[in-house]
């Protein structure tokens, strides 16, 4: 092993190192938010990252026909497909990278360790390439949806293309966890998991009344959130979306498709029923198909439209793209 590589392993490490201990302590986060806000962010891509995006292409278009929910996001499947692209560019390097640009080829040694971390120990680290944590790929295979209290999860039937199926997950929290890393870091399936947190993101937006946009999306992805207000206070979230914006230009250009294409795409994949329902049939037939009752035992207006939102019509699923 040479010097060079045993220092780009060290100060790997000491990254992981660093990202583990914040939780235990509290005065760390508010160091951290002052030099997150330091770093405005540059758009900067590694070139063999660059070279990835352009060879995924074709799956994010497809994922994004898949996992768009056109009659709730109001955003066309190109505009869906360029923010899971704009959530891959910004997370393939951080804000410390942009603060010292010196550690940019330090970079996929770091995200190898916390991989490695997680496959060694069954912990539950974000991993690349979406920077995914398993936790929130079982929610998804579980059909599981945060949402705020009391009510805190609700159901929302989501289907993963070619995926782990929820029987196949072990028992056991870390066996778990060590399959699922093992599973996103594919970045084909990296691209299938995003786009399904996403598409999460549409349905929690959708439940807090929210109008939905890029930011609203890539701050679920973030964070777990999508109101104005949370994201206004969450100091993280706001320099997220500070860097995102840097990669606007090379998404959409990335996704950028002529509308036969595009066509093509949608006609393969079966909109979901409920974004072409009248609200008063939408209500009915969901609230008809549901698998839980009220979560709270009583019928709220955001309960009733959480529940019907996420009923389970298995059997008029959206098909499969063929890619």
């Amino acid at each position: 092993m040479t010097i060079h590589t045993t220092i780009r392993l060290r100060v790997s490490l000491l990254l992981l190192v660093l990202t583990l201990i914040q939780p235990l302590f509290p005065g760390f986060h508010g160091t951290i938010d002052r030099a997150r806000t330091a770093a405005a962010g540059t758009g900067y891509i590694r070139p063999e990252f660059a070279v990835l995006m352009g060879e995924l292409r074709p799956l994010i278009l497809a994922a994004a026909a898949r996992h768009n929910r056109p009659g709730l996001s109001q955003m066309s499947d190109t505009e869906f497909a360029a923010t899971i692209a704009l959530v891959m560019y910004n997370e393939h390097v951080g804000w410390l990278e942009d603060s010292i640009p010196q550690l940019r080829s330090l970079t996929p040694a770091y995200q190898r360790a916390q991989i490695g971390f997680n496959l060694l120990f069954g912990t539950d680290l974000t991993v690349w390439p979406s920077n995914l944590r398993p936790s929130v790929a079982e929610e998804i295979i579980r059909t599981e949806l945060p949402v705020p209290a009391p009510v805190n999860m609700i159901h929302a039937p989501i289907r993963l293309a070619g995926q782990i199926d929820m029987l196949q997950l072990p028992g056991d929290q870390q066996a778990r966890y060590r399959m699922l890393t093992a599973a996103v870091i594919r970045p084909a399936a990296a691209i299938e998991y995003l786009a399904a947190n996403l598409e999460r993101g549409i349905l929690r937006a959708e439940y807090e009344e929210v109008a939905v946009t890029w930011r609203t999306l890539a701050a679920w992805h973030n964070q777990g959130i999508v109101t104005p207000a949370a994201i206004a206070a969450n100091p993280a979230v706001r320099h997220y979306l500070q860097r995102a914006e840097h990669y606007l230009p090379a998404a959409r250009m990335l996704v950028a498709t002529r509308e036969r294409s595009h066509t093509a795409l949608r006609s393969q994949a079966m909109p979901h029923p409920t974004d072409r329902l009248c609200p008063a049939i939408h209500r009915r037939l969901l609230h008809a198909g549901s698998r839980h009752p009220y979560p709270s035992g009583r019928s709220s207006g955001q309960e009733r439209r959480g529940v019907a939102l996420h009923a389970d019509h298995a059997a008029i699923y959206r098909q499969k793209v063929v890619q």
